[in-house]
């Protein structure tokens, strides 16, 4: 028995060498590899925007004014005195119809009260003189003025056509004003208490990718409407008082209220920002051989991914983040990070576009 045990020690005692080189094999020659992907650390740099606060909005610009102009009674045209692309001035004479039998009934009216002046009674002169007046108005519709001053863009009639008119205006021709365009465009009900009369508008338009017109918020009703999905909106008109001739109307566009001035602000990445004890805090660095410092800094909303630094840090700081991505074993890396001896966490498994390792 005693012989028995002494060999089975000594078996156990050989065998040990044998483990240790399987052990040293398996995890140095075999498959084993030690993560490389343990905490990684990136830099991040406040840097300067330019920002403005504008509501934008869109649709399609039209002239300051538009009138769609026809005779008020039927009649051969006996004159057109314009064409398309002509300019004209508000009372301008566009074209008329044939008043010759309008002429002769007014001139055997104007006889007829010459007549009772002399032995009519005071009565039939004034039956008369309320017929002329009639007949005067009725001479006046056989001729066509424009009532503002623009250009002429239709011309629907021509010399010896016949024209007529049934209880409303037969439409021949269009005078439109672009000295001045605008538009009417939807503000929606959360943006109405920014939108004010007189905030300078910018103007994109896709016809002319290379301009960038400035105009003005014109006119503001004082009641919404209501959309077909129940939103409240202001139907709002903006204008641009002197447009480049190239600007057509019809054109659609998209505009930009502008409702603050152009400002810079610092802004950094979210994830080079911790929480201590309350307090928002990052890793500065000096980008030299001394160490990093935590400093206290006040941050507020900014857009996606980012913050806007209001006090701790200036233009150019460098920050210092972390993550702790593992390997596919799920062993992270050995050893204590800068930022884990200062007690802040790492960010688990992040690397912000932002950041640089």
């Amino acid at each position: 028995m005693g012989k028995t045990k002494r060999c089975l020690k000594w078996i156990l005692i050989g065998l040990i060498p044998l483990i240790a080189a399987g052990v040293f094999f398996y995890l140095y020659a075999g498959d084993y590899k030690p993560s490389e992907q343990g905490p990684q650390y990136f830099t991040y740099t406040v840097q300067t925007v330019t920002q403005r606060n504008v509501v934008e909005v869109s649709g399609n610009i039209e002239p300051l004014e538009e009138e769609d102009i026809g005779f008020l009674s039927s009649g051969e045209v006996s004159a057109v005195y314009v064409k398309e692309g002509d300019h004209v001035k508000a009372g301008t004479l566009l074209a008329e119809l044939d008043d010759s039998e309008q002429v002769y009934n007014l001139a055997v009216l104007e006889n007829n009260i010459e007549k009772a002046k002399i032995s009519g009674s005071k009565g039939e002169r004034k039956l008369l003189e309320l017929e002329r007046d009639s007949k005067l108005m009725a001479l006046k519709k056989r001729k066509l003025f424009t009532p503002i001053s623009g250009y002429v863009t239709e011309v629907d009639i021509t010399v010896g056509e016949y024209t007529i008119s049934q209880n409303e205006i037969n439409t021949v021709i269009r005078v439109i004003n672009t000295s001045s365009m605008k538009a009417e465009v939807e503000i929606d009900e959360l943006d109405v208490p920014q939108v004010k009369v007189g905030q300078k508008v910018t103007f994109f338009f896709d016809a002319l990718p290379e301009r960038e017109i400035t105009g003005r918020v014109s006119f503001l009703p004082v009641e919404a409407r209501l959309t077909s999905e129940g939103i409240a909106v202001l139907d709002a008109e903006v204008m641009i008082d002197d447009p480049p001739q190239e600007l057509v109307p019809g054109y659609s566009f998209s505009a930009e209220i502008i409702i603050d001035d152009e400002s810079k602000v610092l802004v950094l990445d979210k994830e080079a920002i911790f929480e201590r004890n309350g307090k928002s805090v990052v890793l500065h660095s000096k980008g030299t051989t001394e160490a990093p410092t935590l400093r206290e800094v006040k941050t507020a909303a900014f857009g996606e991914g980012k913050v806007r630094v209001l006090s701790g840090l200036k233009e150019g700081d460098i920050v210092i983040s972390a993550s702790t991505q593992t390997d596919t074993e799920n062993k992270p890396r050995s050893g204590t990070s800068p930022i884990q001896l200062l007690g802040l966490p790492p960010r688990p498994g992040s690397g912000p576009p932002g950041g640089r390792p």
